[in-house]
């Protein structure tokens, strides 16, 4: 990128360049602004603001207090001390901001010859040797001459003054504080060519009938040399910002020759009037860099495709240019139909300021991530602008009308047309290539209400959330993140960590092609309070959820176990005291999982062994128990614990009473993601049964109180076989994951 945007500021070796460099420019515009005041002061003043259309004629509107306004002003009457009278009739044209808005030369020619002797007339009269007065149509009004002063002035100087400086100060400050390079003197020139152009305009402009005869013309075409010098650095900046365009075939050199030659060549034909026209010597010609212009636009928005940073400056500066060219554009159409606005030039030609005013953010970088939301609507604003223009051309062109009809019906028709339009438009820009809220919202739902599913699991959908969001080019996860933002003029957007889900940082949207805008934000910050607020409700329910469980325990303990200990103690050691002993020890269970106390995987897997072992001596198996030791600080939840106890007493309860065998193998694999239970024997298999045995037939085993090992399984999250053991007999294996439904957690 050029350094007119990326250089940094003067080191101490160069810091003498730096201040000779400033005070050059503060030395340049001390000089254009003391010479516009002085040229504009310099004008004898009549008392009167000559100005007129050729619809309403020549007015005259008092500067001093106590004099009557003047309509219909028809001629200047000059006496001589000798009695002779001179008389120079005012046109609209006269009294015209310019010998500029004429068609042809030779009305540009009668202008400036007229102001001549205007100009004379009017010292003389300062002076006291003629006497001056005007013809209107109340009658003739004497002209007292004086002295201009400053409040005579008016907004025609001191807005299009005050606007050059602030352009050429702006214009002159990157020249003096950036690198020294090609885009930094021609960005200062183009500022400097705008500075002298409205100077002269302010003076031009708020005349109060003419200026010094001598130099009035070569001032005016001394802004047409400025507009050229204006597009011409224009066009040498956009050849090197952001992107220098130099090729095997055209390079900034050959580009330079080919501007000068052809704006040298037409300022000879406008100055020497080797054609008729001024639209064919001077408004055609001076099109031709603009249309250059917005060329090396296009050719900058094709090399900025991959760059999101510099599309973004391309962008803004796209509207910069063609606001500002739009303007002149648009004055030269209505000069060739013969329409003349009766805005002041002054003023419109203030919209060319954009261009060194709307360049600090380019060069600042100053919120350029938030251009994505506004730029649409500024084209669509422009567009609809740009509609009444044409249709007002259209109908001068077409129709028998004047202005004023022609630009009602030219609103009207634009009302019509361009609103719906614009609606239209508006809603196809605003379907983002990105998805809605909806398309997400199922993302979401998960999100929020799936957070006993296992860390990585929740961590992989968090982050599948955002791509499908954002389609970011990177995604790094954070250490902490408090708050939705963006950063570095939107190349990365900041997530917040929600619960357990992790900060996230990511990278440029749509992989890499556009920047973060606000709207982003706003939607990140949408999405992310949809989850916290999912995450909270559903944290709030699972306490009301275990409340109620710990109550219905604490009834279950103090009611039903308190009956089945007497009946373990009135039985004794008959099978009514076994039974009861039982179910005390299954409701003990129960009671231990509706409470949802989470219990050490060690503790769970030494009382599995004692009862299982002790179950099958009791029937008069042998027993091999494989377990392995659980990772350290693993805790298993009360919920896991339970089913699986369940479920393994189911398979043990198997094997005792319909298989036959005489030994029986368990093995048991805890891990900290999951836990796998095998239990097979070398009994007789699994039996297939007919079927009106009430069995399934094409599922062995089906009666065995299998289906409650399956659906235990299941429950939490895990797969489950039945098939044959290696030891002839059946076997039944589990593999559950730790975490899942609430699952297990390692410490």
């Amino acid at each position: 990128m050029a350094s007119i945007v990326a250089g940094s500021p003067a080191s101490a070796g160069n810091l003498r360049g730096v201040r000779l460099r400033l005070c050059l420019a503060v030395l340049v515009l001390l000089l254009i602004g003391a010479m516009g005041l002085w040229r504009a002061l310099s004008e004898p003043s009549t008392g009167y603001r000559f100005g007129g259309s050729p619809q309403d004629g020549v007015t005259a509107v008092p500067t001093r207090p106590h004099l009557p306004p003047l309509s219909g002003v028809s001629a200047l009457r000059v006496t001589t001390a000798e009695g002779a009278v001179h008389r120079l009739a005012l046109s609209a044209l006269l009294v015209a901001e310019t010998g500029g808005l004429t068609l042809y030369y030779r009305d540009q020619r009668i202008f400036y010859n007229e102001h001549v002797a205007l100009w004379t007339w009017l010292v003389q009269a300062h002076a006291g040797r003629v006497h001056l007065s005007v013809e209107h149509a109340g009658g003739t009004t004497s002209l007292v001459v004086q002295g201009k002063t400053w409040g005579e002035l008016g907004p025609r100087f001191w807005v299009p003054w005050c606007t050059a400086l602030l352009a050429l100060s702006v214009g002159l400050a990157v020249w003096v504080y950036r690198s020294v390079d090609g885009a930094a003197n021609w960005y200062a020139l183009s500022s400097l060519a705008y500075g002298y152009w409205m100077v002269v305009l302010a003076g031009t402009s708020s005349r109060l009938l003419t200026q010094e005869a001598v130099s009035f013309q070569w001032l005016h075409w001394g802004t047409h040399a400025a507009a050229y010098l204006y597009l011409m650095g224009l066009c040498l900046l956009l050849w090197r910002f952001p992107v220098p365009l130099d090729g095997r075939w055209i390079n900034r050199q050959r580009l330079l020759t080919a501007l000068v030659v052809w704006c040298t060549g037409f300022m000879l034909v406008d100055v020497l009037e080797w054609v008729d026209s001024i639209s064919l010597g001077f408004r055609l010609p001076n099109l031709a860099p603009a249309v250059l212009l917005l060329g090396l636009y296009t050719v900058q928005w094709r090399r900025s495709r991959d760059q999101p940073m510099q599309r973004a400056q391309i962008k803004w500066l796209g509207l910069l240019l063609v606001l500002t060219l739009t303007v002149p554009f648009v004055a030269s159409v209505y000069a060739i139909v013969d329409v003349y606005s009766p805005l002041p030039i002054a003023y419109g030609m203030v919209v060319f300021s954009l261009v060194f005013l709307g360049f600090v953010p380019l060069v600042t970088r100053l919120r350029l991530f938030e251009l994505e939301a506004w730029w649409p609507r500024a084209w669509l604003w422009f567009l609809g602008g740009l509609l009444v223009v044409v249709l007002d051309v259209v109908l001068l062109l077409a129709l028998p009308w004047n202005g004023r009809y022609a630009l009602t019906v030219a609103l009207a028709l634009a009302g019509w047309v361009y609103f719906p339009l614009r609606q239209w438009l508006w809603r196809r820009l605003s379907e983002s290539a990105l998805p809605q809220l909806a398309d997400v919202l199922p993302d979401v739902v998960a999100l929020a209400t799936e957070s006993g599913a296992p860390s990585p699991v929740i961590s992989q959908r968090w982050q599948r959330l955002w791509d499908k969001q954002f389609q970011p080019q990177s995604m790094n996860v954070l250490a902490c993140g408090d708050r939705v933002e963006a950063e570095a003029q939107g190349r990365w957007l900041k997530v917040p960590s929600v619960g357990a889900l992790p900060a996230l940082a990511l990278g440029l949207p749509m992989r890499g092609t556009r920047l973060f805008n606000p709207q982003d934000v706003q939607r990140c910050q949408q999405i992310v309070t949809l989850i916290r607020h999912g995450l909270e409700a559903g944290q709030a329910q699972a306490r009301g959820a275990q409340a109620e469980r710990q109550r219905i325990a604490a009834d279950l303990h103090d009611d039903l176990g308190a009956k089945l200990m007497t009946l373990v103690q009135m039985g004794g050691h008959g099978a009514t005291a076994q039974l009861a002993r039982e179910a005390l020890h299954d409701m003990r269970q129960s009671v231990k999982g509706m409470a949802g106390q989470s219990v050490a995987a060690e503790e769970v897997l030494a009382d599995w062994r004692a009862e299982g072992v002790s179950r099958l001596h009791a029937a008069g198996l042998k027993v091999q128990w494989d377990v392995n030791d659980p990772p350290p600080g693993c805790v298993w939840s009360a919920r896991v614990q339970l089913q699986l106890s369940r479920l393994l007493r189911e398979a043990l309860s198997n094997v005792i009473r319909h298989s036959g065998a005489r030994l029986c193998v368990v093995r048991i694999r805890a891990q900290a993601d999951q836990v796998t239970l095998s239990v097979e024997d070398d009994g007789r298999g699994w039996p297939v049964h007919p079927p009106d045995d009430g069995l399934d037939a094409r599922n062995p085993g089906t009666g065995l109180g299998l289906s409650n090992m399956e659906r235990r399984a299941r429950k939490l999250g895990g797969r489950h076989l039945f098939d044959a053991s290696p030891l002839g007999g059946a076997r039944v294996w589990v593999q559950v994951p730790l975490g899942a439904a609430g699952g297990a957690s390692a410490s």
